[in-house]
């Protein structure tokens, strides 16, 4: 017979979890940098990302989360300011992002949270350990690219707050 509302439910709840896509990567980075001052930053760090989006509940709703760490492998304390790691040398792990994307239709969604964007005018930045991440609402969209043709992105937003490197 008919599909109930509650076995669609069901049905579209199971299917966002199958959807789920997970990232993880690995990264290393070792910098040693002599300033015009005399002052010099040396470190060398190991860490990465792990995260997670799943897939639209009800079609409509996903929901996504990234962890972030940095370690440190070597680092003098007098030879801090690489970037890689927190002052004085240290390690830190913090949550990056965490956000909600409402889907409107294919192409267009609302992205809210925190979340990384790569725009023009606002991206990660992603030179070092961890990217710069934003507390933000935004629309974003994009039209074409199919059969070759051109693709016009476009989005709006307000972004409240952003995350540096390293802070937590």
């Amino acid at each position: 017979g008919p599909e109930s509302a509650r076995d669609r439910i069901l049905r579209q709840r199971k299917k966002a979890w199958q959807d789920t896509a997970f990232d993880i990567r690995l990264r290393t980075y070792y910098l040693d940098r002599s300033r015009f001052d005399g002052s010099q930053s040396e470190a060398w760090a190991l860490g990465g990302r792990a995260g997670l989006k799943t897939g639209y509940f009800r079609e409509r709703f996903a929901f996504g989360a990234t962890a972030f760490t940095s370690q440190r492998l070597y680092g003098p304390e007098d030879k801090g300011g690489t970037d890689l790691l927190a002052p004085i040398q240290q390690g830190y792990s913090v949550i990056g992002e965490i956000y909600g994307q409402y889907l409107f239709m294919d192409g267009l969604t609302l992205d809210f949270g925190r979340k990384g964007f790569n725009t023009a005018f606002i991206n990660e930045s992603d030179v070092r350990m961890t990217p710069n991440t934003f507390q933000a609402a935004a629309l974003l969209g994009q039209l074409g690219g199919e059969d070759g043709r051109a693709q016009w992105r476009f989005g709006a937003g307000y972004f409240d707050k952003i995350k540096e490197r390293t802070s937590e």
